[in-house]
């Protein structure tokens, strides 16, 4: 930039940007700017504040504002934008039922080892970070010799030994950057699975459910779920042991004798 239309800006000075630029009259930021006493100390701090927390990132302008608003203020996508963003990942996991049943499986083996491997209970909340990239790992794989049983022992003390060897604040790091790469749709499915299982001891034991069945009936679930007009995630484990409880009535008076006359 041409500093020579600013002769008492010296060349040593931190000042190295000057921007000129018409607000437009319709523009949101006109009443924020008006209520200011100095409106050039407003510019200056919000563009600072902002590139301390952000960093630099080039060509913002560009940026959807939808994006801008989610990535940089963290403002939440709308109930729409959840539903289709939702949709669209059902709608690629159902591509996958071999991967589904997998993660079905996996869930289920967390829900009844974990304590062993994590006593102190410091990881488990970092169930899908164990689910998916081993059931993943299986389907690129394959099915080892000794069994299904012996991949999921042999997954669950990998990702021990994974926390174990590292410090927490490390370790979880890794983890909480990894969990931000897993689709909302499959983190909701992951949940379910886990649910699921533990719903397998009382409602689901013994009632001849596979893997493959359940994952039907996440899948239901989860687009039954998305009908609602007003949905919260705060009930979506309690609904869906409803659903599960109806399924199995279902199932169980479908398959029961009518009475003789």
């Amino acid at each position: 930039m041409d500093k020579s239309n600013y002769p008492n800006i010296s060349k040593n000075s931190n000042i190295s940007t000057y921007i000129g630029a018409k607000i437009p009259e319709d523009s949101e930021a006109i009443a924020l700017i008006e209520n200011q006493d100095c409106k050039s100390a407003l510019m200056i701090n919000l563009l600072g504040d902002f590139a301390k927390l952000n960093g630099s990132v080039k060509n913002y302008a560009d940026i959807p504002q939808e994006e801008r608003l989610r990535k940089f203020f963290h403002v939440p996508p709308s109930r729409k934008e959840i539903r289709q963003t939702i949709m669209a990942g059902i709608s690629k996991m159902e591509k996958d039922k071999e991967l589904l049943a997998y993660l079905i499986e996996y869930a289920a083996f967390w829900v009844e080892y974990y304590r062993i491997f994590f006593p102190d209970l410091s990881f488990t909340c970092f169930i899908s970070q164990f689910v998916l990239p081993s059931a993943k790992k299986l389907i690129e794989t394959g099915l080892p010799a000794k069994g299904l049983e012996y991949a999921l022992m042999d997954a669950m003390k990998s990702f021990g030994d994974q926390c174990r060897n590292a410090s927490d604040a490390a370790r979880r790091a890794q983890l909480e950057q990894r969990e931000g790469s897993v689709g909302f749709a499959e983190r909701i499915f992951i949940l379910l699975a886990y649910q699921w299982a533990c719903l397998s001891s009382s409602l689901t034991k013994d009632s001849g459910y596979s893997s493959e069945d359940a994952v039907y009936i996440v899948l239901d679930f989860m687009k039954e779920y998305l009908k609602l007009d007003y949905w919260n995630d705060l009930f979506i484990v309690p609904l869906f042991t409803l659903f599960v409880e109806e399924r199995i009535m279902k199932k169980a008076a479908a398959s029961t004798p009518a009475p003789v006359a």
